[in-house]
């Protein structure tokens, strides 16, 4: 776990940290989403063990890509 940045003057210190901390959780389950270096590997490991996420990516056409 890293440290939580300041809190933000609008949010409570509790409700900061909490919310910084749900986003930091969320990211170290996904890490093998978007620690992969773009390009570098044809197929890499997600796209094995995200068939579903990897044929809905690949199925976007170049309008979609752009909006997103």
């Amino acid at each position: 776990m890293t440290l939580p940045p300041a809190a933000s003057v609008h949010q409570s210190p509790v409700t900061f940290y909490n919310r910084w901390q749900a986003v930091n959780d969320w990211l170290a389950r996904h890490q093998p989403l978007w620690r992969p270096i773009p390009f570098m590997e044809p197929a890499p490991a997600w796209i094995r063990d995200y068939p579903e996420l990897a044929g809905w990516l690949e199925a976007l056409d170049d309008h979609a890509c752009e909006y997103l």
